[in-house]
């Protein structure tokens, strides 16, 4: 019997594809299905997305990735499940889309998921925070409700309303940027008899 899945959460999988050519097996979202249970996997390898969708009858095991184009084109305008298929060793069919699977082995994305967080504050790129938000939105929630679980230098996870809502959640890598002069910036911009003390300073002093 063919898997069924909700045109919103392959919508909110492809955000964390990748585009770059050299990384053709990231260009797609991973489904892989085991008996009643379906994982559903995107990510450019600075963000993670993954979601567990239940069947309610078992499915035939299976593991293949879709490509963007191929989602993009069976998810715009659907408004109820697309149901995915496989027509031939070469060919499947998501909704009335037909297409051929990327030929490539998707990584183990298990191993970079936190089991823990430490909640030490990161960095993030601003862009891949604001896509967070979109797949929240597309998920039913709304593009603010999302909490980042901060962990360092470490992997993040993050969830929101529409994530918990399809048994979904996200990880984010933390930026590597070099510190700052925060006493020369200020000066800089307000002029002088302004200065910065590191936090490990305070600490020292109190």
């Amino acid at each position: 019997m063919p898997v069924t899945l909700s045109p919103d959460l392959l919508k909110a999988a492809v955000l964390f594809t990748s585009k770059e050519e050299t990384r053709f097996y990231l260009k797609g979202v991973s489904i892989q299905a085991t008996l009643a249970t379906i994982k559903v996997a995107a990510t450019d390898g600075h963000r993670l997305f993954v979601a567990r969708v239940c069947q309610e009858e078992n499915t035939e095991t299976f593991s293949i990735i879709i490509p963007s184009e191929a989602i993009a084109t069976a998810t715009k305008g659907a408004k109820h499940s697309l149901d995915l298929s496989k027509l031939s060793n070469t060919q499947w069919r998501l909704g009335d889309t037909i297409f051929t699977p990327i030929d490539g082995t998707f990584p183990d994305y298990s191993r970079i998921i936190p089991t823990s967080v430490s909640g030490e504050t990161a960095q993030f790129n601003p862009e891949y925070v604001a896509s967070l938000g979109k797949a929240n939105k597309l998920l039913g929630g709304s593009a603010e409700n999302v909490t980042i679980g901060y962990n360092g230098d470490k992997p993040a996870l993050v969830t929101g309303s529409g994530f918990k809502a399809h048994n979904a959640l996200a990880v984010i890598m933390p930026l590597r940027s070099a510190k700052e002069d925060w006493t020369f910036i200020l000066n800089a911009a307000m002029g002088d008899g302004f200065a910065v003390t590191p936090v490990e300073a305070q600490a020292q002093a109190a």
